[in-house]
C-alpha cells in the first residue's frame, strides 16, 4: 500500500467510525450510501469502501448487530449529547428511514429508556419520517430530538410544494392521503402530544411530538 492509499484508507476509516459513533447501524451498502450522502464523496467505489469496512470489523471497531447478521453497529462506547439534530436524506437509495431509525434507537438505548416506550417512539417517528420523505421537495429533511424533564421531544421538518388539486386528483394522489390520515391516527396513539404545523410562506411542514418517558434505572 502506497502512502496515498494509506491516507485514503485512514480517512475512510475515521469517517465510518464517525458514522457508527453517531448511532447509525445497518448493512455495509447502507453505510456506503450514507458515506456518500454525509461526506459528499462519490469518488470512493463500493469495493474500496467495503474493504475498509471489513478491516474495521476485523479490528473489533464494528460488530454484527444482535440477530441481524448483515447489519453492523459500533462496538465501542457511545457518547451522546442530550440534544441531537441532523439532516437526513430523502433519496430512497440512501435508506432515509434506517438513517433516522438507527440513530434514534441508539440514542434512546443510551439514555436507558424502557423497551416498550422505545418501541412506541420508533414506530411513531418512522411514520413521521416516511411522510416527510414522501412529500418533501428537497433532498434532505431536518430532524431533532432531545429529552427534558423525563419527556422525549421530536421535531421533523420538510419542504413541500403547494398541492395542484386537479392534477393530484387525476394522479390518484388523494387516495394516498387516506393512508396519511391513517398514519396520523396511529401516531396520535403512540405519542402523548402531537401536532403538524404548515408554515405556508416558507412551504415547510413541521411535525412535533412528545412522549413521557420511563427509564430502566428508575
Amino acid at each position: 500500500m502506497n502512502s496515498l492509499e494509506f491516507v485514503l484508507q485512514k480517512k475512510i476509516e475515521n469517517q465510518i467510525k464517525e458514522m457508527a459513533a453517531s448511532g447509525l447501524f445497518g448493512t455495509i451498502k447502507e453505510f456506503y450510501f450514507w458515506y456518500i450522502f454525509l461526506y459528499k464523496d462519490n469518488q470512493v467505489n463500493y469495493r474500496v469502501f467495503s474493504k475498509v469496512f471489513h478491516h474495521l470489523i476485523d479490528k473489533g471497531v464494528l460488530c454484527n448487530k444482535l440477530h441481524l447478521k448483515n447489519e453492523y453497529q459500533y462496538n465501542e462506547n457511545f457518547s451522546f449529547s442530550n440534544y441531537i439534530e441532523f439532516l437526513a436524506p430523502t433519496n430512497l437509495q440512501n435508506s432515509p428511514i434506517q438513517f433516522v431509525r438507527s440513530r434514534l434507537i441508539s440514542y434512546l438505548n443510551y439514555f436507558q429508556v424502557v423497551e416498550s416506550l422505545i418501541y412506541d417512539i420508533i414506530i411513531g417517528v418512522v411514520e413521521a419520517v416516511e411522510n416527510a420523505v414522501k412529500y418533501s421537495i428537497d433532498d434532505t429533511i431536518y430532524v431533532r430530538y432531545f429529552i427534558e424533564n423525563n419527556v422525549f421531544y421530536v421535531e421533523i421538518q420538510n419542504k413541500y410544494k403547494e398541492p395542484e388539486i386537479f392534477t393530484d386528483i387525476n394522479k390518484g394522489k388523494y387516495d394516498s392521503s387516506l393512508t396519511l390520515m391513517r398514519g396520523m391516527m396511529v401516531m396520535s396513539k403512540l405519542f402523548d402530544e402531537m401536532d403538524i404545523d404548515l408554515i405556508q410562506n416558507k412551504q415547510v411542514a413541521v411535525f412535533r411530538a412528545k412522549k413521557i418517558l420511563k427509564f430502566k434505572t428508575s
